[in-house]
């Protein structure tokens, strides 16, 4: 419906929880296909810190470093394979994806206007993509199949779950914080 109607769609995938496998990642890859969305984008999960999922998830989540909390770096390690190898077949996903689009699809789009946004975006991901800078590529490594098992995603170490557990109180400090705001605000009436 949305393909006719000339709209772009975009299929969005959670990846990297705990039970990820290469199956998983290559059944993702399978719907991308069958849905024929316009893009696809493959993002880590990333629980926020302190919310309900991050706690329920307990031991599961390994980093604490949270400048990386960032949907590109893996932070739950899953059981079945190393991160390095997640990040791996999720690229595998992109350049199978967007070579079919690069070759099969964009150029013979009849609507000249989402020929040419199609194209753009393509340009776009794949200037990032020779330039490093997708998905933090160059940062962590990353040069293809050859490389992720040399992949070094940099977590701080030094960020540990109970230096994390002494922020965690957050919420208990808004919360008197707007209790006090609630009083002082009370006191200017009287």
């Amino acid at each position: 419906m949305l393909r006719r109607a000339g709209i772009v769609a975009e299929a969005q995938f959670i990846v990297g929880l705990e039970n990820e496998t290469r199956e998983t990642l290559e059944e993702t890859y399978a719907m991308a296909l069958d849905w024929k969305p316009d893009m696809a984008n493959w993002a880590m999960y990333t629980p926020w810190p302190f919310s309900t999922l991050f706690k329920e998830l307990g031991d599961k989540v390994e980093v604490f470093d949270f400048e990386k909390y960032n949907f590109v770096t893996p932070i739950i390690k899953p059981e079945a394979m190393e991160r390095g190898e997640l990040l791996d077949r999720v690229m595998n996903n992109y350049r199978r994806f967007y070579f079919r689009k690069t070759f099969l699809e964009y150029p013979w789009i009849r609507d000249r206007t989402k020929r040419r946004y199609m194209l753009g975006c393509l340009k776009a991901f794949m200037k990032s993509g020779f330039e490093r800078k997708f998905y933090d590529l160059g940062r962590v490594g990353y040069w293809g199949p050859q490389s992720a098992k040399k992949v070094d995603f940099g977590f701080d170490a030094a960020r540990t779950r109970a230096a994390a557990a002494a922020t965690a109180d957050w919420k208990a400090s808004a919360e008197n914080s707007t209790k006090m705001k609630r009083r002082v605000v009370e006191l200017h009436r009287e």
